[in-house]
């Protein structure tokens, strides 16, 4: 059985599906980074203003997830792409509200990266299609905590779960060396 976050708006949480904004999602999580990608940053600088303009007029419109990540890029092991496998998921949302768009492309970080004093080991694949890894070796080099930064290569965004075997010798070798630092 796998776990996981089921904030508002999604799966078998309250409220209209895909019906939030980043501000909600960070209430229900707690104090995450927000992330903003985008599949295509240079049209997105320029659809910025309007969706925000759209978004207070229109705030429940759905815009497919597919309009901003890449789902058919994403390999998913023994199962195909992303895409594929979030069509088979019940509690997959295709869509965002427009606000919640709106909200991604305006809504300040709860806190700067460089605040971050909780130790932070960073996992991600080479071959990560949704966080391109200029992307997270840029948050990785703005951390001033206690870090680690594990690249695995030729292995995609769900490396967590398609490839646990591989990178959890990697993941308990920190927390030994992290919680042996703390206790010092």
């Amino acid at each position: 059985m796998r776990g996981g976050f089921d904030p508002r708006g999604h799966g078998r949480s309250g409220g209209p599906r895909g019906s939030y904004t980043i501000p909600e999602l960070l209430a229900d999580l707690g104090d995450p980074e927000s992330v903003r990608l985008t599949r295509y940053p240079g049209v997105s600088r320029i659809l910025k203003p309007l969706v925000l303009s759209a978004a207070r007029l229109f705030p429940e419109v759905r815009v497919p997830v597919s309009l901003y990540l890449d789902l058919d890029a994403e390999p998913v092991r023994f199962l195909g792409t992303a895409r594929a496998v979030a069509g088979q998921a019940p509690l997959f949302v295709p869509y965002i509200r427009l606000k919640g768009l709106a909200s991604l492309a305006s809504c300040p970080l709860p806190r700067p990266v460089e605040e971050i004093r909780t130790p932070v080991m960073i996992l991600h694949g080479e071959r990560d299609t949704i966080f391109p890894s200029s992307y997270v070796e840029g948050i990785y080099r703005r951390l001033t905590c206690h870090k680690r930064l594990q690249v695995h290569p030729g292995l995609p965004h769900y490396l967590i779960v398609d490839y646990l075997a591989e990178i959890l010798p990697g993941v308990l070798q920190w927390l030994e060396e992290t919680c042996a630092v703390g206790t010092s």
